[in-house]
C-alpha cells in the first residue's frame, strides 16, 4: 500500500528527506538495504522500508525538544497509527546519530529514555508498541494503570503470543516488528540524522524484538538488547515457554538470521533473572559476525533498571567509533583476553554459582584474577560449580562478558 506523507513538519529540524532503489547508502565496506535481508523466516514486505507518515499529536510534547508524534503503521489492512516520542539534543549540529527505543512487556514510549539519549548526542525516537499512549504523568517508574491509557488507534495488544490461532500478519509479535522497523524507516528519512549511525536498543521483549529486526533490517549501524534476545525456545524463561506453548512463534525465535548479519550487536544481560538465560543466548550472540556481551550477575529487571545502565550508551559510541570489541575466549580453566582497543583493562574477575539458570535467586561467587604476560588468566573451578563466565572491568568501568559456560 502507498503511503502518503502528510501533516506539517513538527519544527524546523524535523525536514525529512525521501530514498529510493534498493541501496540507499554506502560507507566503505557497509551496504544497507531497503528490503528484508533475510527470507527463510518472517515474510516482512518491502513497504516497511519506506518513508511513513506521522501526525503532530502537541498536546503530549514534552518540551521544544521532545515531541510527541502518531506514526503510520496499519493493522488489518485499516490506516493505523503508533505513538511515540521523537527527541533531539539540544547543541545544535548539521547531523546526529540516532536510535530507535523499544520498551518492554507492559509499557510504551518513555520520554526520559529518549532524553537519557539525547543528553549523550543523539536523536531517539521511543515508539509503542502495544497499542499504548502514555499518560501525562506517566513515568518511568509508573505502574501500567498510571502510566498510559488505550491508543485512539488501532492495535494489536502483548497477549504473551496466547494470539496464535490469528493470521500471523495480525499478530502482535508480527505488528510490534513491523512497527519497529516502520520507525527505523522514519528515522532515515530525517533530514538532521546520519543515515550510517542509526542504531536500535530493546529492553525485554522489546530486546527480543530489537534481536529479531536486526536480522532482518540491516540498516542498524547497532544493535543492544537488553535482558532477552532470541534463541529462546528450550531457554527455561517465561518467552521460551510462550513459544513452546505457540509453536507458531518459532519463526521469529530463529538465530540464523543473526548469524548471517553483519551489524554490530552487543548483549546486555543479567545473571540473576528469570526472563533471560545467558548461558543459552551468549553461545550463539558470541558466534556471531560482530558482537559482543555484557553480564551483570545482580542486575534487576524493568525498564527502569535497564535505562539506568550506562553501558549501553558507551557502547554505541564505541560502536559508531569502531571500536574493536574485546573479546574473552573462556575454556575450563583459563581465558585468553583480545583487544585491539587500547583500553586499560582495570580487574578481571570470575564468576561462578552452583545454582541453576535462569533464576531470580542465583547467587554468583566472584574471585578476581590476575593476568599474566600472555594475557590469559587461570583458575580452578569446584566439582560442584554449575555455570562460570569470566568479566573485565575496563578503564572507562565498561564490563565486557565472556560466553556463559556449564560444567
Amino acid at each position: 500500500m502507498a503511503i502518503k506523507n502528510i501533516i506539517k513538519l513538527l519544527f524546523p529540524l524535523f525536514i525529512l528527506t525521501s530514498c529510493g532503489g534498493n541501496k540507499i547508502e554506502e560507507n566503505k565496506d557497509r551496504v544497507m538495504h531497503n528490503y528484508s535481508v533475510y527470507n527463510d523466516g518472517v515474510q516482512f514486505d518491502a513497504s516497511l522500508w519506506n518513508n511513513p507518515a506521522y501526525k503532530n499529536e502537541e498536546s503530549k510534547d514534552k518540551d521544544e525538544f521532545i515531541k510527541a508524534i502518531y506514526i503510520r503503521s496499519d493493522y488489518i489492512d485499516t490506516e493505523s497509527y503508533a505513538f511515540a516520542y521523537l527527541g533531539y539534543p539540544e547543541v545544535k549540529k548539521d547531523k546526529y546519530p540516532a536510535v530507535l527505543l523499544l520498551h518492554g512487556g507492559g509499557g510504551t514510549a518513555y520520554y526520559e529514555w529518549v532524553k537519557e539519549w539525547n543528553k549523550r548526542g543523539y536523536i531517539a525516537l521511543a515508539i509503542d508498541l502495544e497499542g499504548h499512549t502514555p499518560k501525562d504523568s506517566g513515568t518511568l517508574g509508573s505502574a501500567p494503570n498510571d502510566l498510559y491509557e488505550k491508543s485512539p488507534y488501532l492495535a494489536p495488544h502483548n497477549q504473551n503470543l496466547a494470539d496464535e490461532n490469528e493470521d500471523l500478519s495480525k499478530t502482535w509479535l508480527y505488528y510490534a516488528c513491523k512497527t519497529a522497523i516502520i520507525g527505523n524507516s522514519f528515522l532515515h528519512n530525517l533530514d538532521k540524522v546520519d543515515k550510517n549511525k542509526i542504531g536500535v536498543c530493546g529492553v525485554s521483549w522489546g530486546g527480543f524484538i530489537t534481536s529479531i529486526i536486526t536480522g532482518y533490517d540491516d540498516r542498524f549501524a547497532f544493535s543492544l538488547p537488553i535482558y532477552c534476545t532470541v534463541g529462546q525456545e528450550d531457554s527455561g524463561t517465561p518467552i521460551g515457554e510462550y513459544i513452546k506453548s505457540h509453536p507458531t512463534f518459532k519463526v521469529f525465535d530463529k538465530i540464523e538470521p543473526l548469524l548471517e548479519i553483519n551489524t554490530p550487536l552487543h548483549y546486555f544481560v543479567s545473571g540473576k533473572d528469570k526472563f533471560a538465560n545467558p548461558f543459552k543466548a551468549s553461545n550463539f550472540i558470541l558466534d556471531m559476525k560482530n558482537s559482543g556481551m555484557s553480564v551483570y550477575p545482580d542486575l534487576l529487571h524493568s525498564q527502569f533498571h535497564a535505562t539506568a545502565l550506562t553501558d549501553p550508551y558507551i557502547y554505541a559510541d564505541r560502536i559508531l567509533a569502531n571500536y574493536k570489541e574485546i573479546k574473552l575466549d573462556l575454556s575450563n580453566d583459563k581465558v585468553i583476553i583480545n583487544t585491539e582497543s587500547g583500553l586499560k583493562i582495570n580487574s578481571i574477575n570470575l564468576y561462578t554459582t552452583d545454582e541453576n539458570i535462569p533464576s531470580t535467586s542465583t547467587r554468583w561467587l566472584e574471585e578476581e584474577l590476575t593476568l599474566d604476560k600472555d594475557n590469559s588468566c587461570s583458575f580452578t573451578l569446584d566439582s560442584d560449580t554449575s555455570y562460570y563466565y569470566v568479566s573485565i572491568l575496563d578503564e572507562k568501568g565498561v564490563i565486557t562478558s565472556s560466553k556463559v559456560l556449564k560444567l
